[in-house]
Formats: C-alpha cells, structure tokens, sequence
C-alpha cells in the first residue's frame, strides 16, 4: 500500500489474530473510535487467521505472535 492510498479517505481494513480474547478486546476497543480503520475480521487461531485472510482479504493483519505462531512462506 503507498503512502498516497494511506492518505486518501479510504477505509483501512484490517484483521486481528491473537489466542488472547482480552488482547483482541483491548485492540477492538482502542480502534473502536477509529474512522480511518474497519476491523474485517477476528481470529484466535492459525487456521481462523488463515481462512479469515483468503475470505476477507484484508489490507493489514495485526497478529499478537505471543499467541499466535504463524510460519510465513
């Protein structure tokens, strides 16, 4: 994504991942008021991140890799 389409009026969509549901709380609500940002999708395992990646297609995944171990190819 470049820094033009950053600052155009476009909504950022986004995943979160982590195996903690107080850690996706904590980052839903810190984003809650957030205009510029829509959170597509919650997943708290590798398969949920997975499926939720090919259905959703995110712009941007935020993973808590503490609880989350991802191997990207």
């Amino acid at each position: 994504m470049s820094l033009q389409s950053l600052k155009s009026n476009r909504t950022i969509q986004i995943a979160l991942a982590s195996g903690s549901g107080f850690f996706l709380e904590g980052i839903r609500n810190i984003l809650r008021d957030e205009n510029c940002i829509t959170i597509l999708s919650e997943a708290s395992n590798v398969k949920e991140v997975e499926r939720h990646l090919i259905e959703t297609k995110p712009d941007f995944l935020f993973l808590d890799n503490r609880t989350i171990k991802i191997n990207i190819k």
